[in-house]
C-alpha cells in the first residue's frame, strides 16, 4: 500500500516522524516506544505512539526508513529529519520538493 503526502523537512527534527493517521493508511503495526519525548515544529512536544519501519520512495529510489508515529492531533504532516533528506543524497532541504511517498511492507526483490 502506497501513500502520497506532504512533509516538511526539518533538519533540527529529533527523528523523521509520521503521523498516526498514514501509519493507518498504510496498515503497519507499530513498535512500543519507551525513549524519551520527541519535539517537533517549534519544539512543541509530539504525542509519541510508538516506532515503525516504512520504505519512502523518490525519483524511482526507494529507501527504508525507521519512523517514529504521532498523534494526529500532535502532527499534521509528516515531518523529514536529516535520516531521510541524506537517504536520497539530498545535501539540504532545499532539494527537497514537498512530497515523499511512503510505501508499507518489504523491498522488492533485486
Amino acid at each position: 500500500m502506497t501513500k502520497e503526502g506532504l512533509g516538511r523537512a526539518d533538519t533540527g527534527a529529533d527523528r523523521t516522524v509520521i503521523p498516526d493517521d498514514v501509519a493507518e493508511e498504510l496498515g503497519i503495526q507499530l513498535i512500543p516506544w519507551g525513549q524519551l519525548p520527541l519535539r517537533g515544529e517549534g519544539r512543541a512536544p509530539l504525542h509519541i505512539l510508538g516506532m515503525t519501519a516504512v520504505l519512502a520512495s523518490h525519483g524511482g529510489f526507494r529507501r527504508p526508513l525507521m519512523v517514529a508515529v504521532a498523534s494526529s492531533q500532535s502532527l499534521k504532516q509528516t515531518l523529514l529529519r536529516v535520516d531521510a533528506l541524506h537517504a536520497f543524497g539530498w545535501i539540504d532541504s532545499s532539494q527537497y520538493n514537498g512530497n515523499v511517498p511512503l510505501v508499507s511492507g518489504e523491498a522488492p526483490a533485486g
